[in-house]
């Protein structure tokens, strides 16, 4: 199975659901994690969403989706096909 991990670092509420794409084939997974100023957003539509850890605390943001650290989102980075940086 074939990956897309979009890297979200706005706050763009609106923005942000339609620049990551939806009509993906089945064989293929999204993922998202919310960096800097995005981990506080909560209507991101992929397979998986998650927020950095190191980036929430410094912001004292409760994200609504789990966190990752530094080292799991280098393994994201590197286990995907694609990486698209919003």
């Amino acid at each position: 199975m074939r990956t897309v991990l979009y890297l979200v670092t706005k706050n763009e509420e609106d923005a942000t659901p339609s620049l990551i794409a939806q009509d993906f084939p089945e064989n293929l997974t999204t993922s998202a994690v919310l960096l800097q100023e995005a981990v506080s957003l909560s209507n991101v539509q992929a397979n998986r969403v998650c927020a950095l850890t190191e980036d929430a605390v410094s912001k004292k943001i409760t994200p609504s989706a789990p966190t990752v650290s530094y080292r799991d989102l280098l393994h994201m980075i590197f286990d995907a096909d694609v990486v698209v940086a919003l």
